[in-house]
């Protein structure tokens, strides 16, 4: 980066002013600065772990690869290896900062219960996240958000079908037989509840009293 800001301020762009149409200048311009980016910052491919913190940072993946070697290598009672152990301990202070700063930090006034658990995760506290929470984004922010699109969601399953028709005033379907119950079953069943058992949860009194 140290590179690349020396080079666009010592940059002389002359090719770009000698341009005498708009179109002209803005390929010149983005063709100097294109080419700068590919020298100074060319991409890079980077592993991630699906069980790595959101804090940690490619340095510091970089220095803990640098500081178990150290280990492996010298012992943990070596200079080398605990020059390698400030440094990581370090390097994740400041990585929790920053990532606090700028992804935490405005939670606390947006999504309370999300900012406390991140807190926990910075702190190395084990966080049961509900499943749900995978679902939210910055379109869909809460929980009450997430409902309504699923509410949505199913209604837009139903929208191309058509209206059951209005039931017929004094028309009336013949009930099942198994359905029926005569008053001599109902006695009988009701005659087998035992009278001295409690209520159950729901808080009904014994029907035979």
């Amino acid at each position: 980066m140290r590179e690349f800001g020396s080079w666009i301020t010592q940059q002389s762009w002359q090719s770009v002013f000698d341009q005498s149409l708009i179109r002209d200048k803005y390929e010149a311009f983005t063709d100097l600065l294109i080419t700068a980016i590919d020298i100074y910052l060319p991409m890079r491919k980077i592993k991630q772990a699906s069980a790595d913190k959101a804090w940690i940072t490619v340095k510091l993946k970089s220095l803990i690869a640098g500081r178990q070697a150290a280990l492996h290598r010298f012992g943990k009672e070596s200079g080398v290896f605990k020059r390698y152990r400030n440094i990581v301990q370090y390097e994740c202070s400041i990585a929790k900062k920053c990532y606090y700063t700028n992804k935490v930090a405005a939670l606390k006034s947006t999504n309370i219960k999300r900012w406390w658990s991140e807190i926990k995760s910075l702190q190395g506290g084990r966080v049961s996240s509900p499943w749900h929470l995978q679902l939210l984004s910055d379109q869909c922010p809460t929980v009450e958000h997430l409902a309504e699109q699923f509410n949505q969601f199913l209604g837009s399953l139903t929208e191309s079908f058509t209206p059951l028709p209005p039931p017929v005033p004094g028309l009336f379907f013949p009930t099942p037989s198994e359905f029926l119950i005569d008053d001599v079953t109902a006695f009988k069943v009701l005659c087998a509840v035992k009278t001295n058992k409690s209520s159950g949860p729901d808080s009904l009194w014994n029907l035979r009293r």
